[in-house]
């Protein structure tokens, strides 16, 4: 072959190369198949295939330990695809894969092992076979690690270059445990990514997110003490099995007013019924879910108090001997204030604390008038008063005779 025929055929084989990784006309955005490498960091995430029983679990570091965060369903190749550490490289919009098949969201964990979408027959959303998707969570790969699109692009978006990759084998399926699996369905074969979030798709499954709100959650709450809405509520993305409470929100509080709801600011120092509505909104679930619980207020309680009549002897002491205050079940005797009008006066006495009361000596005969005063401690307006009379004699004189 002479000079200018070499010539020739590398320029021929230059331009078959980039016709074999041009996207279509369909897909002109520069960054189809552009490679995108993001500075190497330590990441936040660690992820973990177990190749035996086909999910990935992703850790998250906290308060710097590594907590299950995740889990995915995936396909590897069983025991084409390496064991052992790797860290991410390289990341493509659209991958070109073996056999002339395409890829979205991949993210290379070796030079030739990627985690990708499960693959399409052209540049095009609608051209994935149903097929192959449904075989997510078994052995189905030549070797890359395939998940749905939503968990190829969450690991596209958030796991930088660098980020950290163990796949090992094992019988169980790691802290989070296995995902349930979505199913593709198509008359032709052909369909979207039902996990696919872009707008359009016609084939979208993904499950919204999950509220549960405890059993054990309090649905009364004393007047005056504290409440913690969010307390016993908690927000789940079931496709990925992860805790997403910190997303959880308060979105209305409402109380029931003449038969009806209005809009209103919680609070335990006003007493009635609310309505609380939570919701929950996941980007990758492209959903809303709210739930709603009532809880009521209950109005402060009046102390009851307890004191009778009695008489005492010039010398005793003790002015609340036999008083008691309770609200309900709970005894505040010992919260409660007490006046003393001694015989020959016409006005109590400054109060007393129930302490000192009990210390108070009967100094001279006569009448004694004793109130009690007593309030629910967190709410002071509800507020009950006694009076009773003490009546004081003289000790009587005993002795015997010569």
């Amino acid at each position: 072959m002479n000079k200018a025929k070499r010539i020739i055929a590398a320029v021929s084989m230059i331009a078959v190369a980039f016709a074999m990784t041009a996207a279509p006309a369909a897909f002109s955005a520069p960054d189809v198949h552009a490679a995108v490498t993001a500075k190497a960091t330590s990441s936040t995430y660690w992820i973990k295939v177990n190749k035996y029983r086909n999910v990935a679990t992703v850790y998250k570091k906290t308060d710097g330990k590594w907590k299950a965060f995740r889990a995915m369903l995936v396909s590897t190749g069983g025991s084409k695809t390496p064991s052992g550490t790797f860290s991410i490289g390289k990341k493509q919009r659209w991958g070109l894969l073996m056999e002339d098949v395409k890829g979205q969201y991949c993210s290379n964990i070796t030079t030739s092992v990627l985690f990708h979408s499960v693959w399409y027959y052209q540049y095009t959303k609608s051209s994935q076979p149903t097929s192959e998707f449904n075989k997510l969570g078994t052995v189905a790969s030549h070797g890359c690690v395939r998940l749905a699109c939503i968990d190829a692009k969450w690991i596209y978006d958030n796991c930088p270059a660098g980020t950290k990759v163990s796949i090992y084998s094992s019988k169980k399926a790691g802290p989070l445990g296995k995902p349930k699996a979505i199913k593709s369905s198509s008359s032709t074969g052909l369909n979207w990514d039902p996990t696919d979030p872009a707008a359009g798709n016609p084939n979208f499954k993904l499950r919204k997110p999950v509220i549960r709100i405890s059993s054990a959650k309090k649905t009364s709450v004393k007047y005056g003490a504290s409440y913690d809405l969010k307390a016993g509520v908690k927000a789940k993305n079931t496709n990925a099995l992860q805790n997403i409470t910190n997303e959880l929100k308060v979105s209305s509080v409402q109380i029931r007013k003449d038969g009806a709801w209005e809009t209103a600011a919680f609070s335990t120092k006003k007493p009635g019924t609310y309505k609380i509505t939570y919701s929950v909104t996941d980007k990758y679930c492209r959903g809303t879910t709210k739930a709603t619980f009532k809880v009521t207020v209950k109005k402060a309680d009046t102390p009851v108090i307890s004191a009778e009549d009695r008489t005492a002897t010039v010398g005793s002491t003790n002015a609340v001997t036999g008083v008691t205050v309770k609200i309900g079940s709970k005894d505040i005797t010992a919260d409660a204030s007490v006046y003393i009008m001694e015989p020959g006066k016409t006005e109590y006495s400054s109060a007393y604390t129930y302490a000192q009361a009990s210390e108070y000596k009967f100094m001279a005969a006569g009448e004694y008038k004793i109130k009690i005063v007593a309030h629910d401690p967190s709410d002071t307006s509800k507020i009950s008063r006694k009076e009773i009379t003490v009546t004081v004699t003289e000790a009587s004189a005993t002795g015997t005779g010569a």
